[in-house]
């Protein structure tokens, strides 16, 4: 009776049918950031409570054609009945809501921290709720993901300018619940070969990245460390760094040993000035969420 009442649920909400509680998909973000643009990789695996993995989770969504976001980690939850004590939540739906709150003005670091400061928060309230419902499937998910929970990378740009933050909610070992906010840059980042400035960054899943990037393994240093694609693409409007990316989030499914990457990679370009351009969308991705 429960897998039917998500099943109903899922039809009338369909970005819920991924993000019910029991996500665990490692995920894999890849950003490439130069002095003129942001490229952001992401795979589509999600894995739920009721069924086998999914391949079509949108992982990367741009709300008001201005903010770019990519989700990490367990995005959402679905109330399975009436003694199920956590509620409903979908992280896109807060971030959303909270884009929605937010004072019109100027893309900015202020603003992009006011904003991924306050989807934090609510996310946090969230999970908190679900430890005092379901405290060892949450123990559970922290402990595959090494202690993270959730989170988010949010970026954009204006007048030149990209401004990008990073939010996660972690599980606090010491206090037994879901407590700690990082907020900040990407952690494991590499040049990765590129000698124009450009900087790989990796989240969810960085170990193979971090591999092909600083060449650590054998199979890094032969043919498939190159990290190149056919020049088909170069005529289609990618470029080296989007391609890069690609390549890079394209590995981690390949190779990573946590089977929670897979499936298409999506990739999006924000530039210097605003301007935000899908280079790879799966259709059922929209291209903005509001």
């Amino acid at each position: 009776m429960a897998k039917l009442r998500f099943l109903l649920l899922a039809l009338l909400v369909p970005e819920l049918a991924l993000a019910q509680f029991g996500i665990t998909h490692g995920t894999v973000v890849v950003v490439n950031k130069t002095d003129d643009k942001l490229i952001m990789a992401a795979d589509s695996m999600a894995i739920h409570s009721f069924g086998i993995p999914d391949n079509s989770y949108c992982k990367i969504s741009t709300f008001s054609h201005q903010i770019v976001f990519a989700g990490i980690g367990c995005q959402g939850y679905v109330n399975t009945g009436s003694s199920d004590r956590a509620a409903t939540w979908s992280a896109k739906d807060i971030l959303r809501r909270v884009v929605g709150s937010e004072p019109k003005g100027p893309a900015g670091i202020r603003h992009i921290q006011n904003i991924s400061e306050s989807w934090a928060a609510l996310v946090l309230v969230n999970l908190e709720i679900e430890y005092l419902a379901h405290p060892q499937d949450v123990i559970k998910m922290a402990e595959e993901q090494k202690g993270s929970l959730s989170g988010g990378i949010f970026a954009e740009a204006r007048d030149g300018e990209i401004y990008m933050r990073v939010a996660v909610v972690r599980f606090n070992q010491n206090l037994l619940s879901p407590q700690s906010l990082i907020f900040g840059d990407i952690g494991d980042c590499w040049t990765c070969g590129q000698k124009e400035g450009g900087k790989i960054c990796a989240e969810g899943q960085p170990a193979v990245a971090a591999e092909f990037c600083t060449e650590s393994s054998e199979r890094a240093k032969g043919q498939e460390g190159r990290l190149t694609y056919g020049s088909t693409l170069l005529s289609l409007g990618w470029d080296k760094y989007s391609l890069l990316a690609l390549r890079l989030a394209d590995l981690t499914s390949a190779y990573d040993r946590s089977r929670t990457v897979g499936g298409n990679i999506d990739v999006l370009e924000l530039d210097k000035n605003g301007h935000i351009r899908w280079l790879a969308r799966k259709g059922n991705c929209p291209d903005s969420d509001n």
